[in-house]
C-alpha cells in the first residue's frame, strides 16, 4: 500500500536520525532543465516532470527521503 512521501524538509533532525537509525537511506533529489518548450509549455515543465515521477517512486518505495527539487536546495547558497 502507498504511504506518505517522507520530506526532508519537514522533517526534525531527530526524525532524521530515526529514519536513518531504521535504515532508510536513500534520497531522491529530483533533477529538471529551466529552458523554453515552445510556446504552450513552462520553462519548469522539466522539472515538474522529475519531482512528479520521484514523489511517486517515493511513494511506492516508503524506502526513501524525497528532497524538494535542486533550485529550492540551491536558493540556500
Amino acid at each position: 500500500m502507498p504511504s506518505k512521501p517522507v520530506l526532508w524538509e519537514e522533517l526534525t533532525w531527530e526524525q532524521i536520525t530515526q529514519l536513518r537509525d531504521r535504515g532508510v537511506d536513500l534520497m531522491i533529489l529530483p533533477i529538471g532543465a529551466t529552458e523554453q518548450h515552445a510556446l504552450h509549455l513552462s520553462v519548469g515543465v522539466d522539472t515538474f516532470s522529475a519531482t512528479a515521477v520521484a514523489r511517486w517512486i517515493n511513494q511506492r518505495s516508503g524506502q526513501a527521503l524525497f528532497l524538494s527539487d535542486l533550485k529550492r536546495w540551491l536558493q540556500l547558497l
